[in-house]
């Protein structure tokens, strides 16, 4: 079955690897977040 030249077929095949895709860049996303806030978090040194 074609729609609009686009194999539904082969469409819902990539959709789980589209899936692992989006996963891993909202796992990125929250490593970078979490070690922004980390380092925020850790008090400047501050020579007298």
């Amino acid at each position: 079955m074609s729609l609009l030249g686009i194999s539904v077929d082969a469409f819902l095949k990539t959709l789980p690897i589209m899936g692992y895709g989006m996963l891993g860049i909202f796992v990125v996303t929250v490593v970078i977040i979490a070690v922004m806030t980390l380092l925020g978090k850790i008090p400047e040194k501050k020579d007298k």
